[in-house]
């Protein structure tokens, strides 16, 4: 299922409205309610939630916080330190501010 879903999320995900990613994100929630926790483990949407949280975008970041910390809540503490935990400490010493600010956010959303 994932490889007939992947190729849409991938091209939502490199449109160039803002808006249209955001969505695309939202949608992510609403795909692991209804197919389970394979589904949003899977490399290439693991990929796509980590390639917005360095989108240029803030709205975009933070919209892939918010979607990781409700995965998070979801999922379970073990989910976000197994996936996310390392890409966004990874962020805190990155030399642009961009993923840094991420990083805090990411560290402060609840």
């Amino acid at each position: 299922m994932v490889k007939d879903i992947h190729p849409a999320i991938a091209d939502l995900c490199k449109d160039k409205l803002w808006k249209n990613k955001v969505r695309m994100l939202e949608m992510l929630l609403d795909f692991e309610k209804e197919l389970g926790e394979g589904f949003i483990t899977s490399e290439p949407i693991l990929s796509i939630l980590k390639q917005c949280l360095e989108d240029r975008v803030f709205t975009v970041r933070q919209a892939a916080l918010k979607v990781v910390s409700d995965l998070s809540h979801r999922l379970g503490g073990k989910w976000c330190e197994k996936y996310f935990y390392p890409s966004i400490i990874g962020y805190l010493n990155h030399t642009n501010y961009l993923y840094r600010e991420t990083a805090y956010f990411g560290i402060k959303v609840e």
